[in-house]
């Protein structure tokens, strides 16, 4: 795979029906929902880039933990934002025991920074959506 730029946010080459999902998530339920249905090559150094689905769309993936911990995942939703390379999609958990938070995250994303955000309700539901994500992002870049 070609490497990032030193500050994460550069353009990378992704194959047609490949997603490069940062080393962080290997293991993870969120990784094992996807594999044998979509290619996922793991690497370090990705931050603050969960998933990377083409050279210009990305994955930031606020976990349940993540959201109920507080504002730390800003940073990194501004940091891809601010990249004129990247166009970014938030997926975040909406449980339970998150939801009380989602709203000021739906504002933060959709109003105040201009992102898409795209809920879930679990690693298995998110899995899901980025397979489909993928599939649709090859098949539309396959036809361009």
């Amino acid at each position: 795979m070609a490497r990032n730029p030193p500050e994460g946010t550069g353009p990378m080459h992704v194959p047609f029906g490949h997603v490069v999902a940062n080393e962080k998530w290997r293991g993870s339920q969120l990784a094992q929902g996807m594999q044998g249905k979509i290619k996922i090559v793991f690497e370090d150094g990705l931050a603050p880039v969960d998933f990377y689905l083409s050279s210009r769309s990305c994955i930031l993936y606020v976990t349940e933990a993540d959201l109920v911990a507080g504002n730390g995942y800003r940073k990194r939703l501004v940091r891809v934002r601010n990249s004129s390379n990247l166009q970014g999609i938030v997926i975040v958990e909406k449980t339970r025991m998150s939801e009380q938070y989602f709203s000021a995250i739906q504002k933060f994303t959709v109003l105040d920074l201009g992102m898409v955000l795209l809920p879930v309700a679990s690693p298995v539901e998110g899995s899901c959506l980025i397979t489909q994500l993928v599939s649709t992002d090859s098949y539309s870049s396959a036809g361009a």
